[in-house]
């Protein structure tokens, strides 16, 4: 708001006080037109000075009006730029956001899965532990049962020395009661064959002076395994032992057949053997294989013993069981 200059008067505008003076002749005529051209002068001045006061707010108030839309352009294109960057940094915030979401959403369903894999984790440790218990329970079963077959396999190793023991005692004993038999082999059968005549031509054939009352028992006798068109063999049982040992000493050194038999047109070899069990059968096959693998002269049987030796120079070796063949080296 524009303001008067506060102006100091040298006279007193207000002239109600006054008195008219006297020496002064009135003329009213000339007064007022004095008066009218003045104020005619002093509005003429007083509009100048308003269009001049005028024209000076007016070119303020441009020069304002400028100032503020510079200012206010400055202003907004700040803003605009700063707007722009919020709302960048906004979409940059919902992407981080979705990315943020899915990120939750992916740990949550991970957080799903471990929990679902500890629960299992769990029932699987549960699971071995109760196998671990049970393993133990097992392996305090399987030390006991161990002790227990430790003590049974002693014993069985005990009994079966002793079943072995029997064995061979049981052996010995049917070996014995073998000690007056022969067993001839490969004697062909007839119908109208004489068995007694048969053994005393083997006698006779071995240098043997046998008679009839010599022999107290002979028969043919069928093999646990018969074999096609091998003939049964002749068990003889002698009066004696030394009748039994000569014949077999005779017939080793002089071989005879069918034929010298009496059994024309066959040719087949007739051995004359002790008559041995079928344990030591067994063993006698079985030592005359490693006998002849190893290259040993003599494999010999007597009185229902099994013998070998090397040669002539090396010592007599007894077998009396399977595990007495290893000796033949």
């Amino acid at each position: 708001m524009l303001r008067s200059p506060n102006k100091q008067y040298s006279s007193n505008p207000d002239i109600s006080g006054l008195s008219e003076p006297t020496n002064i002749t009135v003329r009213k005529r000339k007064h007022d037109e004095d008066y009218s051209e003045a104020l005619m002068h002093l509005t003429s001045n007083i509009a100048n000075k308003l269009d001049i006061w005028k024209a000076e707010i007016q070119n303020n108030i441009s020069q304002v009006k400028k100032d503020l839309e510079s200012v206010l352009k400055t202003d907004f294109d700040k803003l605009s730029i700063s707007f722009s960057e919020i709302k960048s940094e906004i979409s940059c915030v919902r992407l981080e956001y979705q990315e943020i979401k899915k990120s939750v959403q992916s740990l949550k369903l991970k957080q799903e899965e471990t929990i679902e894999k500890v629960v299992d984790l769990e029932k699987s440790v549960q699971f071995h532990s109760d196998q671990y218990d049970d393993l133990n329970k097992k392996v305090e079963i399987l030390e006991n049962n161990k002790i227990n077959m430790e003590s049974l396999e002693s014993r069985i190793k005990f009994l079966e020395n002793d079943h072995k023991l029997l064995k061979m005692e049981l052996n010995s004993n049917y070996q014995r009661d073998r000690l007056l038999n022969l067993e001839v082999f490969g004697v062909v059968e007839t119908g109208n064959e004489n068995l007694l005549d048969l053994i005393l031509s083997i006698a006779k054939h071995a240098c043997v002076k046998v008679d009839s009352e010599d022999i107290l028992e002979v028969n043919r006798i069928t093999p646990k395994i018969k074999v096609q068109g091998r003939p049964r063999s002749i068990i003889v049982k002698m009066k004696s032992r030394l009748l039994k040992e000569n014949i077999i000493s005779g017939i080793r050194k002089k071989h005879i057949t069918n034929q010298d038999l009496g059994i024309i047109g066959n040719t087949s070899r007739v051995y004359v053997n002790e008559h041995l069990t079928q344990f030591n059968k067994l063993l006698f096959k079985k030592c005359r294989e490693a006998a002849n693998l190893k290259r040993y002269q003599y494999v010999w049987t007597k009185n229902g013993r099994i013998f070998v030796r090397r040669n002539d120079t090396s010592p007599v070796v007894q077998i009396k069981q399977e595990e007495d063949i290893a000796r033949i080296v």
